[in-house]
């Protein structure tokens, strides 16, 4: 998984778009991807600003490529948060959406590991 871009859409100012990026920060080392700053790190450093505020009104997400299990196509999937990153990075299956509509529950069944899209 490998984060290509951090969207935010919405009407917010710069240092809470700032925060935003930074909180979905993420970066590898030695073959594992973590986020960059802790959660604490970011309210630390925001704690005293109404970028909090802003957050509420963006629609942000975080555009990864992945290697899809079935189809071993790259595509590009969207993820929301930080629990959602969590979740699909330490899927034992990782499959794009249209292979996940068709097969998903098929994999979940047969090889009864975590299948997420």
């Amino acid at each position: 998984m490998k984060q290509k871009e951090i969207v935010t859409n919405g009407t917010a100012n710069n240092v809470a778009v700032e925060m935003i990026k930074e909180y979905l920060q993420t970066h590898s080392v030695y073959g594992i991807t973590g986020f960059v700053k802790t959660e604490k790190e970011i309210c630390d450093k925001y704690k005293d600003t109404d970028c909090f505020k802003e957050w509420d009104s963006q629609k942000l997400y975080a555009i990864y490529t992945i290697n899809c299990y079935h189809c071993t196509e790259p595509h590009d999937v969207k993820i929301g948060s930080r629990e959602a990153f969590h979740i699909y990075h330490g899927a034992d299956f990782q499959l794009c959406h249209k292979c996940y509509d068709s097969s998903g529950i098929i994999y979940s069944v047969i090889r009864d590991g975590v299948v997420v899209s």
